[in-house]
């Protein structure tokens, strides 16, 4: 739900410049399907799988290990022992079942960019997806600037990512509206916030966020004297 009822009260602000998540915004959510099947691979269910990844990912993404040493790493965990081809598998597997394009997204990322509005891609973000995404999808180009964890070396929400993201767009914080996914289920969105420094907007979209997405987009790309105060109210089970 949108909540404008401050929305006379609050001083307008100026955005320039859009920052973009890749999972869950510019692409869909892993299918239970796809969850299943790399689940299969170490004979556990997804809800036994599904941990592992949340809680394993980081120094992956970060890029101190390579894809080898985490999936070694993720079997030792599951309790069982998997093979070279295997890894290989799960290579694949993982980089396929994070394609699944937002083409609504990418569209509009794509008129905003053609308005002028400078973008940047800010992703928690795998090596081996990283080159996928830049040898797969031509909707990059619309990206101005891409920052990948495994490249940066630093994950969110580090504030070192921010900062480094800011740099590279050379505006002040507060013209940044930022989109990413999150497991919150209510929070504060377009008002200034944490991580540290970084003193953007952020948006957390449900699953079915698609109305209220076009609803904010109204509100700063076709009437940007509307004001920042803004309440959205999420649900994420996954």
């Amino acid at each position: 739900m949108v909540d404008d009822r401050n929305s006379r009260v609050a001083p307008a602000r100026t955005i320039s410049a859009v920052i973009l998540d890749y999972g869950e915004v510019l692409c869909f959510r892993p299918s239970p399907e796809a969850l299943a099947c790399m689940a299969g691979i170490f004979g556990i269910g997804v809800d036994n799988f599904l941990p592992i990844y949340r809680s394993s990912r980081n120094p992956y993404d970060r890029g101190d290990l390579t894809a080898h040493a985490y999936w070694a790493e993720f079997a030792r965990r599951a309790g069982v022992t998997i093979r070279s081809h295997e890894i290989e598998n799960l290579r694949r597997m993982d980089m396929e079942m994070w394609s699944g394009v937002n083409q609504e997204m990418t569209e509009w990322l794509a008129r905003i960019h053609s308005r002028g509005f400078r973008t940047a891609i800010l992703s928690n973000m795998q090596t081996d997806m990283a080159a996928h995404v830049r040898n797969n999808f031509a909707w990059l180009r619309h990206i101005d600037h891409q920052v990948f964890s495994c490249e940066v070396r630093s994950i969110k929400p580090d504030p070192l990512i921010y900062r480094h993201s800011l740099s590279l767009l050379k505006i002040p914080p507060a013209e940044v509206l930022r989109k990413c996914s999150s497991s919150m289920t209510a929070m504060k969105i377009f008002k200034p916030v944490a991580p540290q420094e970084f003193a953007g907007y952020f948006l957390n979209p449900s699953q079915n966020f698609a109305e209220i997405w076009r609803n904010l987009v109204f509100r700063f790309f076709l009437c940007p004297a509307r004001t920042a105060t803004v309440t959205l109210t999420v649900n994420l089970n996954w």
